[in-house]
């Protein structure tokens, strides 16, 4: 897998008096998405997610308030992503350990996702994750 497990996808925005629209069009999408769920009346500092997905890849946006996002690849790359612009999405790859924590109230993010809910998917503890790559 290449160690590059994730990277910021700048959408093209439009703007016009009315506000701003951002999107990612079929042409544009590195997956095809096959599930869309959304965070919300997070409090304050609460960490969400922590595991990784075997298969599918992620698309996450921040639309409102600021998100801390820690990733790791299993293969030395780490890097902590702060959101806090609609405007941007995050791409995370499969076999990449991911948490989010809201940094202020009232902190809604979005995911965008290449496969359906299935608890098999799921890496769900550090251990877990760093013997996968051991």
């Amino acid at each position: 897998r290449n160690p590059m497990s994730w990277h910021i996808l700048t959408p093209p925005t439009h703007v016009d008096p009315r506000g701003a629209l951002t999107a990612i069009d079929e042409h544009e999408f590195p997956f095809v998405p096959k599930r869309v769920y959304w965070i919300h009346d997070v409090p304050a500092g609460t960490i969400r997610g922590a595991h990784a997905h075997r298969e599918q890849h992620q698309i996450l946006v921040c639309l409102s308030g600021r998100l801390s996002v820690p990733l790791d690849n299993g293969h030395g790359r780490t890097e902590t992503v702060i959101l806090d612009d609609p405007r941007f999405a995050l791409h995370i790859e499969p076999m990449v350990w991911s948490h989010q924590q809201a940094l202020d109230a009232g902190t809604r993010w979005v995911f965008i996702a290449s496969g359906r809910l299935d608890p098999a998917e799921y890496v769900r503890t550090p251990d877990d994750f760093r013997a996968l790559f051991a």
